[in-house]
């Protein structure tokens, strides 16, 4: 669990179904690992996401608008982990000023165009009408669901801070976290006030904030900002914050972020540019081609201490930041994520110990979002009535084996993992009826069941045919504003885990693998 305890023998079933006891000898059992900060919410993704113990994930920074027709077609599409999204303050002024419902920005074209430099909504000041319309746009998300605020301000550059101030009001009012990635400093070694404005409008508000990727927007600043965000909440400012476990980020070379003097904001120059189609450092020349092309970018700025302080510090929640997979590429984060932490920081670099990366990975996430959305006081712990998204690990061998390289290589040494019940992962493999989904396709997966027919000679010749399609695991996490259970994904009642103890950090169950009939 995520508490710091001794591991102890008991004995932990599934209740509301078939119970299986599974021996868990010399592994650590655990939640499922709650990721805040996931662009990727497409089949192919979620598959390395689940095998780096990932059980829900939720576009929490860029959000979605409009929320209800996201959440009918998602769950038209069926996912395999648990899912949800904020209210997405791009995709409201997306609308405002370019007039048009993208949904999920990191769909398809969406993100090529609307992350972009160029559009309207990237190039437009708002005056009061249409800030009044982009506030009543987010206001009718979060009635429908949405479980916050997400901002990525630093692509939008001329929302003004009024603008911005504005959406914290509402949030405040509605009683929700503005989960935001910041203006971005017009200096990376100095200047604090991309930090500084968040902090007032949260404060003067009087609304949750919860900044994305403190490492690469921080960077050298981070221990001040730290220090910053533990004497807000000594004062009673709800302020909370994130980190993936990597010192490279990536985004778009054609985004607002790499406008005039992106350099000096950034603290970086063209060779810390790699342009992820080649492999290649930019220099001018090139950077200026790939920039009006348009594409994804490693930007290698982040300070190893940084990340390291980062993974130390007991109230940064690790989140992930993945971005969808395109021609296999992508960041290594987006399928190694919670793995690296596991193995890099802990057992090989001991930064942090085992007891408080797993805290990182469920508890406080599930803690951020528990005002906005009850249900996740059943995730994020493994005890009687908790939802049974479980993981089981191998501390030995844990570890990432996605690469920059090799970005789309699943994790080593997540021996199984249960959403809402469900094996999904089974001794470090997928269960074969999750896998190999379709990239084009909604993920619909098939049992097959195999028949005999005699040809002409009389010889047997096997037959496969498809059977009912087998019920995708994952479920909707929404706001208040909408009850989880209405969702057609949800209509059953997930499976919960059912215990001796109420918390703890490993254990040895039962037997050997043996499975029961009570139902």
């Amino acid at each position: 669990s995520a508490g710091g305890g001794r591991g102890h023998k008991k004995d932990i079933v599934l209740v509301n179904g078939a119970v299986e006891v599974v021996d868990c000898k010399g592994h650590v059992l655990c939640p499922g690992f709650i990721d805040l900060h996931s662009h990727a919410l497409d089949a192919v993704s979620e598959r390395l996401r689940v095998q780096d113990g990932v059980t829900t994930h939720l576009e929490c920074e860029f959000g979605v608008h409009p929320f209800r027709q996201w959440r009918e077609d998602q769950e038209k599409i069926g996912h395999l982990i648990n899912y949800g999204a904020t209210a997405g303050h791009i995709p409201a002024r997306v609308k405002v000023f370019d007039h048009v419902d993208v949904g999920h920005l990191w769909t398809n074209e969406c993100c090529k165009h609307f992350i972009g430099s160029q559009t309207q909504s990237a190039r437009s000041k708002s005056d009061r009408k249409t800030r009044k319309s982009i506030v009543e746009l987010l206001r009718e998300d979060l009635e429908q669901g949405a479980l916050g605020i997400g901002m990525g301000v630093a692509y939008t550059p001329l929302a003004s801070h009024e603008e911005v101030y504005r959406v914290f009001e509402l949030a405040a009012q509605i009683g929700a976290t503005v989960f935001i990635h910041t203006r971005g400093s017009t200096d990376a070694t100095e200047d604090f006030s991309d930090f500084h404005e968040v902090f007032a409008d949260a404060a003067a508000a009087g609304c949750a904030v919860h900044v994305c990727h403190c490492t690469s927007t921080a960077l050298h600043k981070l221990p001040l900002f730290l220090e910053l965000v533990t004497n807000l909440r000594l004062n009673g400012v709800d302020v909370s914050t994130e980190a993936y476990s990597y010192d490279a980020g990536m985004t778009r070379l054609d985004a607002a972020l790499f406008d005039k003097d992106w350099q000096r904001k950034q603290g970086i120059t063209y060779h810390d540019l790699e342009w992820m189609e080649t492999g290649e450092r930019l220099t001018e020349k090139r950077f200026n081609e790939c920039r009006k092309k348009g594409g994804n970018v490693l930007i290698r700025s982040i300070p190893p201490s940084a990340v390291d302080l980062a993974m130390r510090h007991p109230d940064v929640i690790v989140a992930s930041d993945a971005i969808p997979y395109e021609n296999g590429q992508s960041h290594p984060r987006s399928a190694g994520c919670y793995a690296h932490v596991l193995g890099h920081f802990v057992r090989e670099r001991k930064i942090l110990s085992l007891e408080a990366a797993i805290n990182k990975m469920t508890l406080l996430p599930a803690r951020r979002l528990e005002k906005m959305a009850p249900s996740m006081r059943h995730k994020g712990r493994v005890r009687v009535g908790a939802d049974a998204d479980i993981v089981v690990l191998d501390p030995r061998t844990v570890g990432s084996r996605a690469t920059y390289k090799q970005p789309a290589l699943p994790s080593k040494g997540i021996v199984h993992v249960l959403v809402n019940g469900t094996f999904v992962v089974r001794d470090g493999q997928l269960a074969r009826m999750f896998q190999e989904p379709s990239q084009n396709e909604p993920m619909r997966v098939v049992a097959l069941e195999e028949k005999t027919k005699t040809d002409g000679r009389g010889a047997a010749r096997t037959m496969t045919t498809m059977t009912t399609p087998v019920p995708m695991p994952g479920r909707l996490v929404a706001g208040e504003g909408v009850s989880s259970s209405s969702s057609s994904a949800s209509s059953s009642s997930p499976l919960t885990a059912e215990a001796n103890s109420s918390s703890f950090s490993s254990l040895s169950v039962g037997a050997r693998r043996r499975l029961q009939s009570k139902l």
